[in-house]
C-alpha cells in the first residue's frame, strides 16, 4: 500500500451525491485504490448489502482505510452504530453529510478516530464542484493528501480552519448552485413576458448561463465587476436592464437568501 493512497476507500451510504463522486473517483487514473459500497438498512451490520467483493459488510470495514460517509444526517446514527466494532482506529472517516459537525462524529468513538469534514456541491460531480474540507488532529498526512486528491477529482478545493464556516460555505457554495438554476427560470419567464415563444426563451436562457459561467471560469484573473462591465456599452441595452437590477433590491434578496440558508444549516447541525 502507498503511504499516500489506502489500499481500501469503503462508502457507507451511496445517494445521488456520494454515487456521482464515487463514479468520478473510479475513473480517475490518478486515485490507485480499491472501492467498496455498503447500504446500510439499520438496525445490523448483518443486513448490509455489500459489493462488489465476495468480501461481506464485517470484513470489508476491517479492510478499510478510508470510510467515507454519504447518508443523509438524520441516517448517520442508523448507518454508523452497528459498524463501529468493525471500523479500525486508524481508519479515517471522510464525511460528505451536510450539517454535521466534526464532534457529531467523535461522540461516536472511545478513541482518537481521525475525522475529515467535507461539504461538496452538485458540479463536482461532473468535476466543476468546490469543496471545503477540516480535519480534526488525528488525521493523517497521507489521508489529508489524499482527501486532497479526492476533492481535485471533483473541482476545486479548499481546507478550512474554522469549522463555524461550514454554514456560511453551505448557504453560498453548497445551494448555491441551485440559485443559478432558478435564475435560469426567472431569466426564460421574463423572456417569455417581452415576446419570446417558451422553447426559446428557455434555450437562450440556459446557454446563457452556461456561457458566462465558462466565460467566467476562462477569464478566471478578471473580477465579475470587470467581467460585467466589458459587457456593459456606455448607455445601452446591458445598461438599461442594469440600472434596475443594480438598484439594491436583489442584493437585498441574496442577503435574506443566503443568512436563512445558513440559519437552516445551523438548526439542522444540531
Amino acid at each position: 500500500m502507498s503511504p499516500a493512497t489506502p489500499a481500501h476507500i469503503t462508502m457507507l451510504g451511496c445517494g445521488n451525491m456520494g454515487g456521482a463522486l464515487l463514479k468520478s473517483w473510479i475513473n480517475a487514473p490518478e486515485i490507485k485504490a480499491q472501492f467498496s459500497i455498503i447500504k446500510p438498512s439499520a438496525p445490523s451490520i448483518d443486513s448490509v448489502e455489500y459489493f462488489p467483493s465476495p468480501l461481506n459488510a464485517k470484513q470489508t470495514l476491517q479492510k478499510t482505510d478510508l470510510l467515507i460517509i454519504a447518508v443523509k444526517p438524520q441516517m448517520i446514527k442508523d448507518a454508523l452504530t452497528p459498524a463501529l466494532p468493525f471500523i479500525k482506529e486508524q481508519t479515517t472517516l471522510l464525511s460528505i453529510a451536510a450539517g454535521t459537525s466534526i464532534a457529531t462524529f467523535e461522540k461516536f468513538f472511545e478513541h482518537n478516530q481521525p475525522i475529515i469534514r467535507t461539504m461538496p456541491n452538485t458540479p463536482s460531480a461532473i468535476g466543476k464542484g468546490i469543496t471545503a474540507l477540516m480535519t480534526n488532529p488525528y488525521v493523517s498526512e497521507p489521508h489529508k493528501k489524499l482527501a486532497e486528491q479526492l476533492a481535485k477529482t471533483a473541482g476545486e478545493y479548499i481546507w478550512l480552519e474554522d469549522e463555524a464556516l461550514f454554514d456560511p460555505v453551505t448557504a453560498l457554495a453548497g445551494s448555491g448552485p441551485a440559485y443559478l438554476f432558478h435564475m435560469i427560470e426567472i431569466m426564460s419567464k421574463a423572456g417569455e413576458n417581452i415576446g419570446l415563444p417558451q422553447e426559446l426563451a428557455v434555450k437562450l436562457a440556459r446557454q446563457t448561463i452556461i456561457g458566462a459561467s465558462a466565460l467566467a471560469e476562462q477569464e478566471n484573473d478578471l473580477s465579475a465587476g470587470t467581467l460585467r462591465q466589458n459587457v456593459t456599452s456606455p448607455g445601452g441595452t446591458t445598461a438599461a436592464a442594469l440600472n434596475i437590477l443594480m438598484d439594491g433590491r436583489w442584493q437585498e434578496i441574496f442577503n435574506q437568501a443566503l443568512e436563512a440558508a445558513k440559519q437552516r444549516s445551523i438548526e439542522l447541525s444540531k
